[in-house]
């Protein structure tokens, strides 16, 4: 499994997606996306799965007033944890 963990911290939610999007090489197997209540909650699901292109069943997003990208703190804005599966394991 390979791990990689980007964030953006516009204040512009799908600007913020599109920052993250950006930074994606291969289109991950799963996504862990936290959220910060300060952005409009009825617009996530939309900017997940249009902008990250992430179908309904390859992610959880939640809200997190703060949430952490390795050792930084990410207050008020959008950090996502994209997993690769790698075997057959």
């Amino acid at each position: 499994m390979k791990v990689k963990i980007f964030s953006s911290t516009n204040p512009v939610l799908q600007l913020a997606f599109e920052e993250i999007a950006e930074k994606i090489t291969k289109k991950p197997d799963f996504a862990l996306i936290a959220v910060s209540p300060l952005y409009p909650a009825k617009d996530v699901p939309y900017c997940i799965e249009k902008i990250l292109e992430l179908e309904e069943d390859k992610y959880l997003g939640f809200n997190a007033v703060d949430a952490f990208e390795n050792i930084k703190v990410i207050a008020g804005g959008v950090v996502a944890c994209f997993i690769w599966f790698e075997g057959k394991g």
